[in-house]
This record gives structure tokens, C-alpha cells and sequence, in this order.
């Protein structure tokens, strides 16, 4: 077995036995229960990414989420077309806006590079052949289809929502920068001294999948507070891959594709809850991750994969 097989197998075993410290003392229902899952990809030309959403979105309105969060590439092309299949997908899993139970359920998303018309493929072509393959695109409209996504006003680059006392902070592609001086300025409405939720479709730099990229001033901002939950995208890693979660100043998890997994989030006074759903076997994809408040990571903690503590800014 190699170190990095060895540390994550050791890892492994001590998650499952804090869990089982942790989830004996979880009783009765979360603060708020979120569903997560990112890069759904949807396409009229890949319709095995449009079924793989659909049961996604299923799966998260029989769990009865609160809130749906979606961090980023929601479709593959950036079309209103596109779109009309999220949107129709989404009326299906939770007709009336409700789910299982009744309950309300919202949408939180955060628009990603393929969203916007950013995907690589499309940089390599001119402003011609770009029309020419796509006359109709989500960032000509975006207020039209975000009112018919989201049943309001775009918000703006970046914006939040409130859902049972725990703020939401989201930032669409190109802008997750700027939300650090948007926070500042909404400190009143957005307390983050307390636990909230960040999402971008990027992850912020140097946290999960080990990648170097990603939005720096984000990063640094976020350092100062250790009861943040980011939520990113855009890695297409596997849930079920430990290098998914972060723990350091703060806590990082990118999203996996809906034809691999969800996940459900419970936000308990004194814990994050977090399931990982393999959706292909139906089956848990992993031992379920408890991480007590305040969210920052430590040395003694097993989530931490194994080049978190030398990821500095």
C-alpha cells in the first residue's frame, strides 16, 4: 500500500469512528437541510447527463431538502434551451416548488464557466462561428431566464438568500472575486461571524482536489472565518474521493456530477451532517462525514486530506 493508499485508508477508519461518536449524539430534524450537487452538464445532444439530473434532483426531494444548490455548470452549451430542460427537470422532482414532505424547497445556484459561454472549446472559436453555433445564449437573457429559473429578479454577479437563519452567499462565474468587497458592504444582512455558505463554481484557491487555481482573494477572505461552508464545483471529482473535502481555515467541498453522486447536508446547532449518495448503485458512497463547529480544520482531525495543512496563501 502506498503512503497516500495508507493515509487514506487510516483516514477512513477514523472518520467512521468519529462519525459513530458524532451521529450518536445527533437527534431530531437539522436547522436546515441542503442538497448538493454540481455540473449537471445538461445538454439536448447528451441526454444521458439530462436523465442523470433528473434522478439527482429526485433523489434530493425524497431526502427533503430545504435548498437545492447547484454550483455551477448547470448546462453544457450556455442556452436558453438548455435551461428549459433544468427547469422542466426541476418542476418534475418537485412539482409546486415543494418536496416529499411538503415542504417548500429553494434553488441556490451559482452560474459556471460553460453557463457563460466560457467553456474552452468555445474560446478557441471567433465571435462568428460562436453565433453562428449559438444565436440564443443565457448571457443575452440572463435576466429573463434567471426570472424563469428562480421565479425573481436577477440578483446581480453576486447575491445572497437566507434560508432558516443561515445566509447564502453565491457569485457567478468570472465574479467570485468581487464577492469578498460584497460581503464587506453587507455585513449587516450576511453575518459571517457566524456559520454561512459560500458558492462559486471554482474552488477557492488552494483548498479542495489539490489544485493550485482558483480564486485567491477568496481564499484569503475566508481564512478569517472558520464557521464558512464553500461550496464550488467545476473539478467533476467524485464525492467518494476524501480529496473532495478541505478543512483548513475553513471548510471547502466541491460538488460531484449528478451522474455519480449527491449529497445532503444537515446543519445541526453544534454540527455539519454531511451525506455522499453513489446514484448509479443506489448506494451510500461513503461513510457519512460529521464535522463539529466551528468548521475549521485541525491537525487532529481525520478529513483533512493529506496536503491540507502545507495548502497556505
Amino acid at each position: 500500500m502506498t503512503n497516500v493508499g495508507r493515509r487514506h485508508f487510516l483516514g477512513g477508519l477514523l472518520s467512521a469512528a468519529l462519525c459513530e461518536r458524532l451521529l450518536g449524539k445527533t437527534k431530531g430534524d437539522p436547522t436546515l437541510r441542503i442538497g448538493f450537487i454540481s455540473d449537471s452538464h445538461v445538454c439536448l445532444m447528451m441526454p444521458d447527463n439530462n436523465k442523470a439530473f433528473e434522478k439527482a434532483l429526485a433523489y434530493l426531494a425524497s431526502r427533503n431538502v430545504d435548498v437545492v444548490v447547484i454550483s455551477g455548470d448547470v448546462t453544457e452549451f450556455g442556452t436558453p434551451e438548455e435551461l428549459q430542460i433544468v427547469i422542466d427537470a426541476w418542476n418534475r422532482a418537485f412539482p409546486g416548488g415543494r418536496a416529499a414532505d411538503g415542504r417548500t424547497a429553494a434553488k441556490f445556484i451559482a452560474w459556471g464557466n460553460h453557463d457563460y459561454a466560457c467553456a474552452s472549446y468555445m474560446g478557441r472559436m471567433t465571435k462568428q462561428q460562436l453565433r453562428g453555433a449559438f444565436p440564443r445564449m443565457l448571457i443575452d437573457e440572463k435576466a429573463y431566464w434567471w426570472e424563469r429559473l428562480c421565479g425573481e429578479d436577477f440578483p446581480g454577479e453576486v447575491f445572497s438568500k437566507t434560508f432558516n437563519g443561515i445566509p447564502f452567499v453565491g457569485a457567478h462565474w468570472g465574479h467570485e472575486e468581487e464577492s469578498v468587497d460584497w460581503m464587506k458592504a453587507h455585513s449587516e444582512a450576511v453575518d459571517v461571524s457566524k456559520f454561512f455558505v459560500h458558492v462559486e463554481h471554482p474552488h477557492p484557491h488552494k483548498t479542495v482536489y489539490d489544485q493550485p487555481g482558483g480564486p485567491k482573494a477568496v481564499r484569503k477572505f475566508l481564512n478569517a472565518h472558520p464557521n464558512c461552508l464553500s461550496l464550488s464545483g467545476h473539478s467533476h471529482l467524485s464525492a467518494a474521493d476524501p480529496r473532495a473535502l478541505w478543512r483548513g481555515s475553513f471548510t471547502a467541498m466541491t460538488g460531484s456530477t449528478p451522474s455519480r453522486h449527491a449529497m445532503v447536508l444537515g446543519v445541526y446547532p453544534d454540527r455539519l451532517l454531511i451525506e455522499r449518495r453513489d446514484l448509479k448503485h443506489d448506494s451510500p458512497a461513503g461513510p457519512d462525514w460529521a464535522l463539529p463547529f466551528p468548521l475549521a480544520g485541525n491537525p487532529a482531525a481525520p478529513f483533512d486530506h493529506p496536503s491540507a495543512d502545507s495548502l497556505v496563501v
